[in-house]
């Protein structure tokens, strides 16, 4: 570990010319993989090597009956396969954390999986292995999904290269013990040398490679597990971060549970059925509902859910429309306001000086989140970026680039 881990770069001499590396865009409810395509100067998305998709989802199945583990799709198709608890999403957030802390109490409640403590009081996932209970510690859930890519990436070279250079995003409020827990990850995955890199400095990075003169950008940055607000000056392609901000137990896996409460609260009323006569497997369905329709609600202005044989119930069907739908986030909306007001001033910083503002992750196609964070910026914003793209654009391309963080 002491030879990889640096939060700024590690083995500098492996992303010189001549090397592969890879960029991975490592995500709470996805993942993707890309290189720099040196001929034609761009940059290239890797396709999944078993469906081929551009992106990988960050789910993890373990088997229940030995020790093979499935990724992405494959283990979405098992999710409901018993045990349940034996899927797992949304592991980023657990990456680090200590088994009392908030991430842990939303898995407890909301997760399909058990958490446990370990005796050195970080989080673990219960699972079956071989017929038998044992602990997951989230860096090896978080490695599967890393070597899935890895995998998928060596497939490109029909496995004649061997990739062990790598460049990960991570959120820029990751603390220090969830950046050695992505490190640890990554080396369990068979990286030799790493590079992490703040995801909403990337972004900016990758966008001021197209700029000229100087600007004053706030990166806006809100994910499937987390959001992120930073505020950089760049000025001809140099970077000075000046303040940061966020939440890592903030995204859009708590707009679901928001959605997903609500229709619980729907079952009780209508059909008395309570939480705990909901099962695992029923709750898994009712998730992928709410995902689904949250989707469709940035889109149309009505969303249908469905989920068959529920607690007892044949078929349990409702109607959310998005103004309904925005009243029941809404002090989601006022979270991510406030975190961005929260970084202005505190850079001393007024909305009025920004010149342009980067919308990043899939949460932020969201309308009524767009609305609002443009009307504070009075319409500045602009773009919309995908992590996996601007790391490596970043870090492999132009490794010298300036940039000064706080």
């Amino acid at each position: 570990m002491a030879g990889t881990y640096d939060s700024w770069g590690s083995a500098a001499e492996r992303f010189a010319d001549g090397y592969i590396c890879l960029g991975i865009d490592l995500g709470t409810t996805n993942s993707c993989v890309g290189m720099w395509h040196v001929e034609r100067h761009h940059v290239k998305i890797l396709k999944n090597r078993l469906d081929r998709g551009r992106t990988t989802p960050s789910v993890v199945r373990f088997n229940p009956q030995s020790q093979s583990v499935d990724v992405g799709n494959v283990a979405i198709g098992l999710e409901t396969s018993e045990p349940v608890g034996n899927t797992i999403r949304s592991v980023k957030r657990l990456m680090g954390q200590k088994f009392d802390s908030k991430a842990t109490d939303v898995a407890r409640i909301y997760a399909s999986y058990e958490v446990a403590p370990t005796v050195q009081g970080n989080v673990a996932v219960q699972v079956v292995r071989g017929q038998k209970k044992v602990q997951v510690q989230p860096e090896e859930a978080s490695a599967c999904i890393l070597t899935e890519l890895k995998a998928s990436a060596e497939a490109y070279f029909d496995g004649q290269v061997k990739l062990d250079n790598v460049v990960i995003t991570v959120p820029a409020y990751f603390s220090d013990s969830q950046r050695k827990a992505t490190i640890t990850a990554a080396s369990m995955a068979g990286f030799k040398a790493v590079r992490l890199l703040n995801e909403p400095t990337a972004a900016a990075m990758a966008y001021g490679l197209f700029l000229s003169g100087t600007k004053m950008v706030t990166v806006f940055d809100f994910g499937g597990g987390t959001l992120d607000v930073s505020l950089l000056s760049i000025q001809d392609g140099k970077f000075e971060v000046l303040g940061i901000g966020g939440d890592t137990n903030l995204g859009g896996e708590d707009i679901n549970n928001v959605l997903v409460d609500h229709l619980l609260e729907v079952l009780y009323k209508h059909h008395n059925v309570t939480r705990a006569q909901v099962g695992e497997a029923d709750m898994v369905r009712l998730k992928r509902e709410v995902e689904k329709a949250k989707i469709e609600l940035s889109e149309q202005e009505n969303a249908e859910l469905t989920v068959h044989d529920i607690a007892g119930i044949e078929k349990f069907s409702f109607t959310l429309t998005r103004r309904k739908f925005e009243q029941l986030c809404d002090p989601i909306w006022k979270k991510c306001l406030r975190i961005v007001s929260n970084v202005l001033k505190e850079a001393q910083v007024e909305a009025a000086d920004i010149d342009e503002v980067i919308l990043v992750g899939g949460s932020t196609r969201i309308p009524i989140l767009r609305t609002k964070i443009s009307d504070a910026f009075n319409g500045k914003v602009r773009y919309l970026w995908t992590c996996c793209f601007y790391c490596l654009l970043t870090n492999i391309i132009f490794p010298d680039r300036s940039f000064v963080c706080p």
